[in-house]
């Protein structure tokens, strides 16, 4: 009844430009036509019931007021800030999929199989998880910025790249 509930009072919208699978901007759920076409009726309940408790949660507001990662200086100065709002954002984003991701699965509902869920986290908050994850590392590969993710020693490749540094 409970994820019933919030299900009937969000509105949610084909994104026929993401390449994400399911979004949130904290108001909406969009979504990938591609996505929705090519997964089972489990996974897009589950998935589906992933988004609606980042909204219930208030996980974008609550991201926006997290500190922002300190970026090195192999940065260009004028590229760390928007630089570090973006490593905040995909962070934090983590953090919140953490938070929730074992709530999903404890309700006996399906998630992707790539989705992440490590068990130290399990009923820890997102400015918690946020704070034990550390720092994403930043490395220049090939005249771009990576980013290589470290979650209590774990390594996780990073999942986006920056604008190339200006030589």
């Amino acid at each position: 009844p409970f994820f019933r509930y919030l299900l009937m009072r969000v509105p949610f919208i084909v994104d026929p430009l993401s390449h994400a699978r399911m979004y949130t901007d904290g108001h909406r759920v969009g979504y990938s036509e591609k996505f929705v076409e090519g997964e089972s009726v489990e996974v897009l309940a589950g998935t589906s019931c992933h988004e609606i408790l980042h909204i219930a949660l208030d996980h974008i507001t609550r991201i926006l007021a997290l500190p922002v990662p300190v970026v090195p200086n192999i940065v260009p100065a004028e590229q760390r800030e928007r630089l570090g709002w973006q490593l905040r954002m995909e962070k934090g984003g983590r953090a919140a999929d953490e938070s929730i991701n074992w709530m999903i699965k404890e309700c006996g509902m399906v998630l992707p199989t790539d989705h992440i869920d490590t068990p130290v986290y399990h009923g820890m908050a997102l400015e918690q998880i946020y704070r034990l994850m550390g720092d994403p590392k930043v490395v220049v590969v090939g005249g771009q910025y990576s980013v290589e993710h470290t979650c209590l020693g774990e390594f996780r490749p990073g999942s986006w790249q920056a604008a190339p540094a200006e030589e």
